[in-house]
């Protein structure tokens, strides 16, 4: 039930800080992909499982939908500020189109260029970033890619490493 959604989301919350027992730190980002890690590795099916009979045929229909929405690694295309962000899909054919998204709350906050990893949602005719999107470094695109079809956990560890200090190393001498 209930519990044991909550249960799974605090797990995910300790792997993307980075530690497996005691206290730890969450930002609001990092809240935000928790959450939608969590709902697209199967938290929408769960709940549709226990709830689906509740709701609304299309509420049904759209969740359906948005549960078989994939990560996406994408690049940054174009901008239009504070009208549309435009992304191509590094998971798809090279002569795919680019995906242009009039999302007024994400386009402008992006450049041209940048790498991001996100769901793209289908949303009244049209589609839309579920969330906010995490900028992923060019140098971690190779593990980006290699982790989009693992689960919430693999997601969250993956995210807490971008921010986790390097570790020292000492030297050997011969």
């Amino acid at each position: 039930g209930t519990d044991r959604g909550l249960d799974e989301l605090e797990y995910v919350a300790q792997r993307a800080a980075g530690d497996g027992v005691g206290t730890y730190v969450v930002t609001e980002t990092a809240a935000a992909l928790i959450v939608e890690a969590w709902l697209f590795g199967g938290g929408i099916w769960d709940y549709l499982d226990r709830r689906g009979s509740l709701l609304p045929e299309a509420e049904t229909e759209v969740l359906r939908a948005w549960a078989d929405c994939p990560w996406g690694l994408y690049e940054v295309v174009d901008v239009e500020p504070g009208t549309s962000i435009s992304l191509r899909d590094l998971r798809g054919a090279p002569d795919e189109p680019v995906i242009i998204l009039s999302d007024p709350a994400y386009a402008g906050e992006e450049y041209p260029g940048a790498f991001l990893l996100a769901h793209v949602i289908p949303d009244r005719g049209s589609r839309r970033l579920f969330g906010p999107p995490v900028e992923v470094p060019s140098h971690r695109l190779e593990d980006a890619h290699a982790m989009l079809d693992a689960d919430a956990t693999a997601v969250a560890e993956w995210y807490g490493s971008l921010y986790r200090p390097p570790v020292a190393m000492e030297a050997v001498s011969s």
